[in-house]
């Protein structure tokens, strides 16, 4: 994999990170209870982790840029699945 290859994919990776820092930023300013905000941290994280070694397991089996961007792409949705103040989420409030 040439070294633009891997610039792509850290970029996308990098944009998936702050997605997850900023909706738990987001929602820590709600003032949710304790454990809401423990729990969205921590599955969270788990799907950032799973993508990590998906991403690492597609780099070593040689697979493109774009079908490394898709499995990116996934767990960003996941995270907009997991985020509680977005708006295709289902709110208690409603």
């Amino acid at each position: 994999m040439i070294k633009k290859d891997r610039i792509e994919i850290l970029e996308a990776f990098d944009h998936l990170l702050g997605k997850f820092y900023t909706m738990v930023g987001v929602y820590a300013v709600e003032q949710p209870k304790d454990d809401q905000i423990k729990g969205l941290i921590n599955v969270a994280w788990t799907s950032i982790q799973a993508c990590g070694n998906q991403v690492k397991q597609a780099v070593d089996a040689g697979q493109s840029v774009t079908e490394i961007e898709l499995i990116i792409f996934r767990f960003e949705q996941q995270l907009d699945a997991l985020d509680p103040l977005h708006p295709f989420v289902p709110s208690e409030k409603l």
